[in-house]
């Protein structure tokens, strides 16, 4: 009995999740955090941001295809704040945010991920009409 209500809950979480609690399919698509690698570790987070400044292009890679899942983090806080924009667009302005995240990144700052969702935050920002950033501040 016990078995059968989990695979119940588990059908349920199925379909919730794979009709994208809402959203289009093109948004589905794009909103689908299981096709991008998980985040990285800490420890390994800051080796890799290290080699990154240091000059190493495939760590650099690491770093924003293990970062991809902030982008569409950031993308789902905003989302009901710009319907307007295709989740495509907002994408590719976060992948934006990202690189530019990557390209300023210094040994200043203490925690990447805070500081690549602030970049990713303020170009997702600045795609959003000029009313929409008002009422967040």
């Amino acid at each position: 009995m016990k078995e059968l209500r989990q695979d119940r809950a588990n059908e349920a979480r199925r379909f919730a999740y794979s009709n994208g609690f809402g959203y289009g399919v093109r948004e589905r698509v794009c909103l689908n955090t299981h096709v991008f690698p998980k985040p990285l570790r800490r420890n390994v987070e800051d080796l890799l941001s290290q080699r990154m400044l240091n000059g190493d292009a495939a760590a650099r890679e690491l770093l924003y295809q293990h970062n991809l899942r902030l982008v569409i983090n950031m993308m789902r806080r905003y989302r009901s704040y710009a319907r307007e924009i295709e989740v495509d667009v907002l994408f590719r302005v976060g992948c934006q945010g990202l690189s530019k995240g990557l390209d300023t990144f210094g040994e200043t700052e203490k925690k990447f991920s805070a500081y690549l969702s602030r970049c990713i935050e303020r170009e997702i920002l600045k795609m959003l009409p000029e009313k929409v950033q008002a009422s967040l501040y």
